[in-house]
């Protein structure tokens, strides 16, 4: 009898020994599977607030006359874009008075603006000296950086590049601009 006893305590330590392999296995699982949905997750918001903001950002500037001009990162202004050139910008400020026609009703003029410390996309409007207005309207969350390259006279390219928890996703958007800078200013 004593034998028999001593036997079942080694098929209890046995057991219970695979028992922790298995939860532990099936925690690791568990653990992966959640951290892929949470990715998945994250991935669709991002993707849902680019295409948002590309909405907002082709309805703005497609609509506009021209570029007044960019605040790069380094606080550089810029307003003659160079061809090919890839900037990295905190402010778009955008034209919307047509000086040829005096009698047409127009927008106020526009800058699309990123909160770097918040990772928010804001269109503000601009006073008349092109200084921003207080306030703003928000487009978009988890914005990492903006850069802008000119194609041609005629299009631009705006690169979104969006960023939650290490997950990140980018968009370039190709947009026509009705008159080109230089022939605004010459």
């Amino acid at each position: 009898m004593k034998q028999r006893q001593g036997y079942i305590l080694l098929e209890v330590i046995i057991s219970v020994f695979i028992m922790s392999i298995i939860i532990a296995c099936l925690y690791n699982i568990i653990n992966v599977a959640n951290k892929a949905n949470s990715n998945i997750e994250d991935r669709i918001e991002l993707s849902q607030q680019i295409e948002e903001m590309d909405s907002h950002i082709r309805n703005l500037v497609q609509g506009c006359m021209n570029i007044i001009n960019i605040t790069t990162v380094d606080r550089n202004v810029i307003s003659d874009l160079e061809y090919d050139k890839v900037y990295t910008v905190s402010s778009i400020k955008l034209n919307f008075k047509n000086d040829d026609n005096k009698n047409e009703i127009t927008l106020k003029n526009r800058e699309i603006s990123l909160k770097k410390s918040s990772k928010k996309l804001f269109i503000n409007t601009l006073r008349a000296n092109n200084s921003s207005e207080s306030g703003g309207y928000e487009i978009g969350d988890y914005v990492k950086s903006i850069r802008i390259k000119k194609e041609n006279p005629k299009i631009i390219s705006i690169i979104l590049n969006l960023e939650k928890n290490n997950i990140e996703v980018e968009k370039e958007i190709k947009l026509y601009i009705r008159y080109d800078a230089l022939e605004e200013s010459v």
